[in-house]
């Protein structure tokens, strides 16, 4: 699964891009990129479908957003494999 991070514009986006094998390693990197964040962890982290419509800028089939409950976006992945 990829993962980038929610930044100002797609650019900056992508920049940011990575694999991810685990929803662990998910949560892993995220209290990484986002020290100064809270309640990282299974409990408070969720992804949900954003968009069903293919990507054509980065070869996305679908869309899905990272939300961290009380706190907002972190990212998109390109599928729920591993949630």
């Amino acid at each position: 699964m990829k993962f980038r991070q929610h930044r100002g514009g797609l650019d900056e986006s992508m920049s940011t891009l990575i694999e991810i094998h685990s929803k662990e390693e998910l949560i892993i990197h995220c209290k990484k990129a986002f020290p100064y964040l809270c309640n990282i962890d299974e409990d408070h982290l969720s992804i949900k479908k954003y968009c069903d419509k293919p990507d054509e800028r980065i070869g996305w089939d679908k869309t899905f957003i990272v939300i961290l409950q009380d706190q907002g976006p972190l990212g998109f992945t390109d599928s729920m494999q591993f949630i």
